[in-house]
């Protein structure tokens, strides 16, 4: 997963091959979505550090227990999960994630309301090569997201509009 999202497919074979070892059908097209979870004791030392790890684990078991097909990966600061496009949904295949999402959002609320969940969409991936475009593009949501106030908890990259422009600025 990390090969396909930083860019580094040295073989598409190779990647094809792997992944269906995993069960992952990486033929149809996938969306990366970016969980990224804010909490002010997360900043706070190495018990910061143990509770944003122990906060990202708890994120992973739900989605997990939601999306047991779709491929996750934890990382320090964000979750990464690969949402698999039902052809189906056609040109609702954002808002089909957004719903689903949204339900994500209230359970995790319900159990941990202290922490917030943002989660950023990047644009549909219609091969696997597109899927590191995709995650940029859920990592650079994210980034608008935290740094305007007042924005949903679930954005996606196609409908950021004027936001984009603030990825043009230099922090």
């Amino acid at each position: 997963l990390s090969d396909l999202l930083n860019g580094q497919i040295t073989s598409l074979d190779a990647i094809l091959e792997r992944a269906s070892l995993l069960q992952w059908d990486l033929k149809k097209p996938y969306a990366v979505a970016s969980f990224a979870l804010e909490e002010a004791n997360f900043k706070k030392g190495q018990k910061g550090i143990d509770a944003q790890r122990l906060a990202y684990e708890k994120l992973y078991t739900l989605l997990c227990a939601h999306f047991p097909e779709s491929p996750m990966q934890v990382r320090t600061d964000q979750l990464i999960m690969l949402w698999g496009i039902h052809l189906a949904e056609g040109k609702n295949w954002l808002a089909a994630i957004e719903a689903q999402l949204a339900k994500i959002i209230s359970e995790w609320h319900k159990t941990q309301p202290k922490i917030k969940l943002q989660i950023g969409i990047g644009d549909m991936a219609n091969e696997p090569i597109s899927l590191a475009k995709s995650f940029q593009e859920a990592k650079d949501t994210l980034k608008i997201m935290q740094n305007v106030p007042k924005m949903r908890a679930i954005n996606a990259y196609p409908e950021l509009g004027a936001y984009r422009l603030l990825l043009e600025f230099p922090d």
